[in-house]
């Protein structure tokens, strides 16, 4: 047989006492976002991020040094540079930065068929023997 327990006054709230006198923990994105909009940080637009990428491009290497140097500079500028100086990711980086400033290039593929002829129509036939009772 089972042993049945016995209610522990210790653990129980008392009448009139909170379980959780603290509150919820505020959320640390919004007491985050909070701290930063107090310090002067705002949000940057997708357009402008696009339109540093764009002229990300165009900048020299001693110029991308000196950026990558600044710790005034925005992290995301510092973070992009720093991709592009990488003699093993620098390819890549660019490649991203252009993706993302102008789009990926649309790929098209032209199915023809043997010797580049047109590929000829495909006909479906519907009988009756087909069709759902």
């Amino acid at each position: 047989m089972a042993k049945r327990v016995s209610n522990n006054t210790a653990t129980q709230f008392k009448k009139g006492q909170s379980g959780n006198p603290k509150g919820r923990p505020p959320k640390i994105v919004s007491s985050l976002l909070v701290d930063l909009r107090k310090a002067g940080y705002e949000a940057v637009a997708a357009a402008d991020i696009n339109e540093l990428l764009a002229m990300l491009i165009n900048v020299n290497h001693e110029e991308l040094k000196k950026l990558l140097a600044d710790p005034a500079q925005p992290i995301l500028t510092r973070v992009v540079v720093r991709q592009i100086l990488d003699p093993k990711k620098g390819f890549e980086a660019l490649e991203a930065v252009l993706n993302r400033a102008y789009g990926k290039p649309t790929q098209t593929t032209q199915l023809t068929g043997k010797d580049g002829e047109a590929l000829p129509p495909i006909q479906i036939i519907v009988t009756a023997a087909n069709l759902p009772s």
